[in-house]
Formats: C-alpha cells, structure tokens, sequence
C-alpha cells in the first residue's frame, strides 16, 4: 500500500523533513558506530537487572516467553547468525539450536 502525503501535511512539514531525516541518520550511523559490548558485559547487566526484580516476575514465565518470540521468529534469526561472520565464528545459530532442541525435548511426554 502506498500513502502519498497530503499537501496539507507537504506544507506543514516539508521543510523540517529533511531535517528529521538526518537526525535519524545521524542517530542509526551513531548506533553504527557504537563499540560491540562484550558478552560477559551483558550478562553482569541481565544478571543486576534479573536481581532488582527477583519476586516481581516469575523467572521462569518471563524465559518462556522470550522463547515464545525466538521460536516465533527462529527461522530469520537463525538466517541473521548464520550470515554475520561475528555471529557464526561464535556459533550462534548453532547454540541457538541446541537451546531449541534441549527445550523441545521437554515436550516429549514420559
């Protein structure tokens, strides 16, 4: 579907468009930018984040929702792992499918 702008919204805003256009491109190269966090970083951060909310949320239920999302979207996550050569020196895609099969394997019934 294509949204043509109105002249109304053309006159308002056409000139500040460009501006915004560069602040948001100025913001996505800045992220860009930005130095990788390291791995062990994240985890201290999920680790202080998971404390200050320990009794708040079940653990357990926010896990199984976050995986509720990853295998809502496993096949282009993994696609993304697997094409970034950062990603895959790292095995990523493949860690993310022994996560999914150890998971899966708990459906089994006994």
């Amino acid at each position: 579907m294509c949204r043509q702008e109105s002249s109304v919204n053309k006159l308002l805003y056409g000139r500040e468009k460009q501006k915004y256009q560069h602040v948001v491109e100025d913001f996505y190269n800045g992220v860009r930018s930005l130095s990788q966090v390291p791995t062990q970083e994240l985890n201290k951060e999920l680790y202080k984040a998971c404390e200050n909310f320990t009794g708040l949320f079940s653990k357990l239920n926010t896990l199984e929702r976050l995986w509720d999302i990853v295998s809502k979207h496993n096949l282009t996550i993994l696609d993304v792992l697997e094409s970034e050569p950062e990603y895959e020196e790292a095995h990523l895609g493949y860690l993310l499918e022994e996560v999914q099969v150890t998971l899966s394997s708990g459906d089994d019934p006994v």
